[in-house]
């Protein structure tokens, strides 16, 4: 996903992101937009971790960041120091890559999921779960159906 400053209007496009991306490197959001971006003028920085690429942005060298949703959203957005950036524009998938798209690996995981709040009702209906644990489970798990 592509972060920016909130109010920026910049988008997930070469033709919006005429000014500096940062990547974190070894990722499949460097490749996407060393391919699709950095040929139509949009620079490309490499950084080794997420963290260096949210100071970047958040200090001003960066006009925007390509990485992962939920590694940025828990460890930026959500954060004092993200309050001022913002998802912008949708979910972005290379068309080159299978990345993005459902995989094997994915569909045992999803299958996995259910067959685990399964067992957890199953659990609760006999009697073997206490009510902290049940909470916990019930935070987390129940929207997997």
């Amino acid at each position: 996903m592509l972060v920016a400053r909130k109010g920026s209007n910049v988008l997930p496009t070469a033709a919006s992101l005429k000014g500096t991306t940062g990547v974190q490197q070894g990722t499949v959001g460097e490749t996407c937009a060393n391919q699709h971006w950095a040929p139509n003028g949009v620079t490309v920085v490499p950084y080794q971790n997420q963290d260096q690429v949210s100071t970047d942005l958040t200090v001003g060298p960066l006009d925007a960041s390509l990485i992962g949703d939920v590694q940025v959203q828990i460890g930026f957005l959500l954060t004092p120091r993200g309050a001022s950036f913002a998802f912008m524009g949708g979910k972005i998938v290379d068309p080159t890559s299978h990345k993005g798209l459902p995989s094997e690996c994915e569909k045992r995981t999803r299958n996995y999921g259910r067959k685990l709040i399964r067992r957890f009702r199953t659990c609760e209906r006999t009697g073997h779960m206490t009510g902290s644990t049940r909470s916990i489970l019930h935070s987390t798990y129940t929207e997997v159906d």
